[in-house]
């Protein structure tokens, strides 16, 4: 598999832009609710992939070789991995909202 890149990730953001001016143009229920689903995916939604990316992102700083190690790389390993953790929490609640709810 091919590496993204910068232009790859910019197109995917232009998606979701794209999606929410069409959400806002009030479209059909239903339509909004299929286009929207797969990005609320229990397991591959975009809160996950959010997570994992911040993970994998930490990951990649951590193992860097010990000569760039910093406390200021400690530091952003740190607020990387409580962001993963804060984003895999919050989709956790609201998955759990979501299906509970009456």
């Amino acid at each position: 598999m091919p590496a993204p890149t910068p232009d790859t990730i910019r197109t995917l953001t232009e998606t979701l832009a794209d999606l929410t001016d069409y959400l806002r143009d009030d479209p059909d229920p239903e339509e909004a609710l299929a286009l929207v689903e797969p990005l609320l995916d229990e397991y591959t939604g975009i809160p996950v992939q959010l997570a994992d990316v911040l993970r994998a992102l930490a990951r990649t700083v951590q193992t860097r070789p010990d000569d760039s190690r910093t406390a200021e790389t400690a530091l952003l390993v740190a607020e990387l991995r409580t962001a993963a953790l804060e984003q895999s929490d919050q989709h956790t609640s609201t998955t759990s909202s979501m299906t509970c709810a009456p």
